[in-house]
C-alpha cells in the first residue's frame, strides 16, 4: 500500500500532535504516532491516555487504506532534515515494515500493527456541547494559563476553570496567590455548565490554536473534554472536583481606580525588575494623581 504526501504538511502536524507523548509513556506503543489512511485523507494520532490529539490533511495520492503505528522521534528528526518535496510510503501491510522516499534517497522503518494503538474516550450520550470562535478560546486559555497552581495537594487548581452562563463565558486561573478572570459577553449557552481543563491540553490548544481559523466546538461529559477544530481534535479528561469560589474573593467596592496603557506599565516593570529581589520579585508601586 502507498501514499504520497507532502513533507511540510506531514511535519507540522507530527510537531503539532507530538507534544501529546510523554518522555516516560505508560505503555511503549505511545512512543509511537498513529498513522491512519482513509478515503485519501490522513490522520496522526499521538497520546498519553491522559489526552489524545488527532490531526488530519489530504494526501497527493494514495492507493488504499492503512493503520500503523510509527516510531515518534525517529520520524520527526528525518523529517526535519529535508526541504519541501513529496514524501511517498510504501507500507507492507504484512509485516509494517515502512519504506519511504524522498528526491534523494530511501529510508526504512519498521512499524507496529495500529489496531494495537489505545483507542480515545468516547463522550457519554448525554454530553454537552457549544461553539466559539477559535481565537476567543485561543485568547482565554493564554490570558489565564500562568495563573494556574502547580501544587498536586489541590487539583482543581492546576487546571482553568470554563463557566459556561447563558450571557457569557468566564475562564478563572488561580493559584492562591494570583487570580484571573476573563469574562467575554458574545458567546451564549443555553444552561450554566461547566468543566476544569488540565495545563497540559491547555498548553496544547494554546500552541495550535494560533494557526486555526473559525469555530471550535466544545462537547464534554462529567469525565472528559472534546475540542473539534477544522484541522484537529483533542480529547482530555477534565479535572474532577469543585472549582473554588473564586467571586467571594474579589472586592467588590475597591476605593481605588487605576487605568494606564497596557505597554507602557509592562516596559516600565520590565525596566525596574532587574533591580528587584530575586526571592520575592516586589516591585513597589506608589501612586498619585495622573502618575506611578
Amino acid at each position: 500500500m502507498n501514499f504520497t504526501v507532502s513533507c511540510s504538511a506531514l511535519l507540522s502536524r507530527l510537531q503539532s500532535v507530538g507534544r501529546v507523548i510523554s518522555s516516560k509513556s505508560p505503555m511503549a506503543i505511545l512512543d509511537n504516532f498513529l498513522l491512519k489512511v482513509e478515503n485519501n485523507v490522513l490522520t496522526v494520532t499521538a497520546s498519553d491516555l491522559e489526552t489524545t490529539m488527532t490531526a488530519t490533511l489530504e494526501l497527493e495520492s494514495s492507493d488504499g487504506d492503512i493503520v500503523i503505528a510509527l516510531p515518534a522521534k525517529l520520524l520527526m528528526e528525518t523529517l526535519k532534515e529535508f526541504s519541501e518535496q513529496p514524501l511517498t510510503f510504501e507500507v507492507n501491510t504484512e509485516n509494517f515494515a515502512v519504506l519511504f522516499r524522498t528526491e534523494t534517497g530511501t529510508y526504512n522503518f519498521i512499524g507496529q500493527n495500529g489496531m494495537e494503538f489505545p483507542k480515545a474516550q468516547e463522550l457519554a450520550d448525554d454530553a454537552k456541547s457549544i461553539t466559539m470562535p477559535a481565537e476567543l478560546l485561543a485568547g482565554g486559555v493564554s490570558k489565564t494559563s500562568f495563573a494556574t497552581a502547580t501544587d498536586d495537594l489541590r487539583p482543581t487548581m492546576t487546571g482553568i476553570f470554563f463557566n459556561f452562563m447563558p450571557d457569557a463565558v468566564t475562564f478563572v486561573a488561580t493559584d492562591a496567590h494570583k487570580l484571573v478572570r476573563l469574562k467575554n459577553t458574545s458567546v451564549h449557552s443555553e444552561e450554566e455548565m461547566s468543566f476544569i481543563l488540565p495545563k497540559k491540553p491547555a498548553t496544547l490548544l494554546k500552541n495550535i490554536l494560533g494557526g486555526e481559523k473559525g469555530d471550535v466546538n466544545v462537547s464534554f461529559d462529567n469525565k472528559n473534554i472534546v475540542f473539534d477544530m477544522p484541522s484537529y481534535r483533542m480529547i482530555c479528561r477534565q479535572i474532577e472536583g469543585r472549582y473554588p469560589s473564586y467571586n467571594n474573593v474579589i472586592p467588590q467596592n475597591n476605593p481605588y481606580r487605576l487605568i494606564v496603557d497596557r505597554l507602557v506599565f509592562i516596559n516600565a516593570l520590565k525596566r525596574v525588575m532587574a533591580f528587584a529581589n530575586q526571592g520575592t520579585m516586589l516591585v513597589k508601586l506608589a501612586i498619585s494623581a495622573g502618575s506611578i
